[in-house]
């Protein structure tokens, strides 16, 4: 109790702070059909530098769970507003990528430092937008076009062997077309034992603009090989994982009659071998998965309404040793709607899905904004109903540790929130509250710690919530609350009611001594656990020399060493102190 009232009075004590500077770090906010997203600004582009990869553009954000299994993104289950790693859509620039074997490679996405721009989060629900697995929402990571002809590279190290190094190359003609080649290496040793990796990425995108019409493609690899220990079971600590990612998306978009087209096409293949224990043969299972689609949308107006129709296809297969050999073909159709009638803003939205071995499956999402007060206060009240299907590995896995269950049938969620936002001249915050029924709620149980984990459908589990975002300059302070209510006992939970109970984020830079400063401190406080502090730091330079810029950095998590688990029985890394140095021109 102590800790806690400490660290509301340094939030108040910080928050009373006038006489510096609050403009560093922006957020925007933007408002699309059905959705509402926070764009989270990669902090390179506002004046500060710090190393952007994924699990960096999601750490530390209010109502994300980044649950960690290992240090720099290694493997990390997303979760949002309390909801399992498996209700989550991942999108890259609005395409789900979902993995079907399971959504502990949702973000085994091959995505270098030099790739990512920033990050939209979407927390009501959504897979009347995105199809079924959204049922608390989505993330977005968006590409950054090559603005330039320009080289970067960033080169760091630090305690357990830590070994960071990345380049990339981009060019921009003066005929709108670009280019850009990025390569990442990351190699530990790593802490606790037995979570040893290392990792490889390169990727590629090619843009093109002219007049109304455009066309992006990406294609990316990623491999990663880590030691694994406890990772998905407690019954043995010497797990080993070989991961390897192909990715292939391109989008073209043109204006013309009734509208603006929008058409896109991914393919996704991972491969990942599993071995039981590393120091013993045997009990080594492979798994090779497949994703690819096409969608294609319009968006037209009619009368006052504006409104969106879009078509999908879709087919998800794996061939494993383990779990056999499946696929799931889905077709789908949706429709948006948007009506603004003065000051008074209404979207609609409906999807419906087709699979091959099941009936429709449709969600729908209703929105409402009204301003109070012009320009300062706005009032969101949002209704979404989602579905989800059950992953090849619920369905199927098998071993000594996990069980499968064939039986399992979808998940259907209801969600309702209500939002205030207001907006000051020299701050802004917002205040909501949430409500998600879930229906036949997937999640792997068991009786005591001595069996293995069991998928199965748990009935009825209601979600209530709490939200609160204060935001002045490069201050920030968030507060979420997140409580399950179930409606049977008598077993454990290794994921789903497992929630964030408590997270306090206070977050806040400055510019001091002509170095940039930032520092982040949470509150975690898990339903089955005790509450713990965490504490980040980073401190940057920057030197411009003409055309040239050299920015070396200083970065420490975990500054207080705590000692802490985010999954289970899977030790998380102590403090971890690291250094480097980006370089462009």
């Amino acid at each position: 109790m102590r800790k806690f009232v400490f660290f509301v009075l340094s939030c108040l004590f910080l928050s009373s702070i006038e006489a510096l500077a609050w403009d560093k770090i922006t957020v925007v906010k933007k408002t699309y059909p059905s959705v509402s997203f926070e764009d989270k600004v990669n902090p390179g582009n506002s004046g500060l530098y710090f190393p952007v990869s994924l699990e960096s553009s999601l750490r530390s954000q209010e109502a994300v769970d980044l649950r960690t299994r290992s240090g720099f993104g290694i493997q990390q289950d997303l979760c949002l507003d309390g909801a399992s790693y498996q209700q989550t859509a991942v999108l890259l620039d609005g395409v789900k990528i979902n993995d079907p074997q399971t959504a502990h490679y949702n973000l085994d996405i091959p995505l270098t430092i030099f790739d990512l721009e920033k990050t939209g989060i979407y927390k009501q629900g959504g897979a009347s937008l995105y199809g079924a697995g959204s049922l608390a929402g989505a993330v977005d990571f968006r590409l950054k076009k090559p603005t330039g002809n320009n080289f970067e590279t960033e080169n760091a190290f630090g305690e357990h062997a830590l070994f960071i190094n990345a380049l990339s190359a981009s060019f921009l003609n003066k005929d709108g077309l670009g280019v850009r080649s990025s390569f990442e290496q990351k190699i530990s040793k790593s802490d606790p034992a037995n979570t040893d990796f290392e990792s490889h990425i390169a990727s590629f995108y090619l843009s093109k603009e002219e007049g109304d019409f455009s066309f992006n493609q990406f294609l990316g690899f990623q491999e990663k090989n880590f030691g694994a220990s406890t990772f998905y079971s407690n019954l043995f600590p010497e797990e080993e994982e070989h991961t390897r990612t192909l990715l292939l998306k391109s989008s073209l978009n043109k204006k013309a009659q009734p509208g603006e087209w929008a058409f896109n096409f991914y393919w996704r293949r991972h491969d990942d071998k599993f071995i039981l224990s590393r120091h013993e043969s045997g009990n080594t299972n492979w798994h090779t998965t497949y994703l690819y689609g096409l969608d294609s949308s319009c968006r037209y107006k009619l009368g006052f309404i504006d409104s969106t129709s879009a078509v999908y296809f879709s087919r998800e297969q794996i061939d494993s040793t383990n779990l056999g050999i499946h696929n799931r073909n889905s077709q789908a159709f949706s429709q948006k709607a948007n009506l603004s009638l003065g000051t008074f803003f209404l979207s609609l939205a409906a999807r419906a899905d087709y699979y091959q071995t099941s009936a429709f499956k449709n969600s729908y999402n209703l929105s409402i904004w009204y301003p109070l007060i012009e320009e300062r206060l706005k009032i969101n009240y949002v209704f979404d109903r989602s579905v989800r299907m059950p992953s090849f590995t619920e369905l199927y896995y098998n071993d000594s540790a996990n069980k499968g269950n064939s039986s399992l049938k979808e998940e259907k969620a209801d969600n309702f929130s209500f939002n205030l936002d207001y907006s000051g001249q020299n701050f802004s915050s917002r205040f909501g509250i949430f409500l998600r029924k879930v229906h036949s709620l997937i999640d792997w149980v068991r009786q005591n710690s001595s069996l293995p984990w069991q998928a199965d459908n748990l009935g009825r589990v209601d979600f209530r919530g709490a939200n609160f975002l204060f935001l002045k300059g490069p201050f920030e302070l968030s507060y979420n609350y997140i409580l399950p209510d179930k409606k049977q006992n008598g077993y454990l939970s290794k994921y789903a009611l497992d929630v964030l109970r408590h997270q306090a984020i206070l977050k806040f830079t400055q510019n001091i001594f002509s170095c940039d400063w930032a520092f982040e401190l949470s509150y975690n406080r898990r339903y089955y656990s005790e509450g713990y502090f965490l504490g980040n730091f980073t401190l940057s330079k920057t030197f411009r020399l003409e055309q040239k810029e050299v920015v070396p950095f200083l970065k420490v998590d975990n500054f207080s060493d705590t000692q802490y688990t985010q999954i289970s029985d899977v030790k998380q890394p102590g403090r971890w102190i690291w250094a480097g140095i980006k370089l462009k021109w």
